[in-house]
């Protein structure tokens, strides 16, 4: 779990040029929407049942106009995910679509496959998401976004924390 740890850190420190002026969710933020999502009788993880209640309770919250189906609109703009989960290409996604992207988001943030996410994966999973790192294709895998606007930060970046890392061991 700490070699996945490291591993995250370092593609999270990968992206941050990405994000320079969006604010990243502080601790407490991010421990208060764990907290939300987690059950009394297990606080310390989110399974798979308490992230499917929520995903739904998000789909109707999201739902403003009641039709059953989040258009970009309502999406705030998230192309990203509508072109990801839109298997029908309809422009908007259905319940299902929906579901399916929240299940697949869910798979890749569970790094130990354990049908639950602990905290250390919530908040991983929270600031990849916010930094763009994404499970796009649903493979189970997060992977960057495939904006090219900072590619030669990306390299820098990269290359530096490969050095940190191995410095490190």
């Amino acid at each position: 779990m700490k070699t996945h740890g490291c591993i995250l850190l370092g593609c999270l420190l990968l992206c941050l040029p990405a994000v320079a002026t969006a604010a990243l969710p502080t601790a407490a933020e991010i421990r208060k929407d764990f907290t939300a999502l987690a059950s009394a009788a297990s606080p310390r993880s989110i399974d798979r049942e308490e992230w499917e209640s929520a995903s739904f309770s998000l789909f109707q919250a999201a739902d403003k106009n009641k039709d059953n189906f989040l258009d970009a609109t309502e999406l705030e703009g998230n192309r990203d995910a509508l072109a990801a989960a839109d298997e029908n290409k309809d422009g908007r996604l259905s319940v299902t679509e929906f579901m399916q992207l929240r299940r697949a988001i869910f798979k890749a943030a569970d790094m130990d496959r354990d049908e639950m996410l602990t905290y250390f994966e919530f908040e991983l999973l929270v600031l990849l998401g916010q930094t763009g790192w994404t499970d796009a294709n649903r493979n189970g895998r997060i992977e960057p976004s495939r904006s090219e606007e900072h590619t030669s930060e990306l390299q820098s970046l990269r290359h530096l924390v490969c050095r940190l890392l191995l410095e490190k061991k």
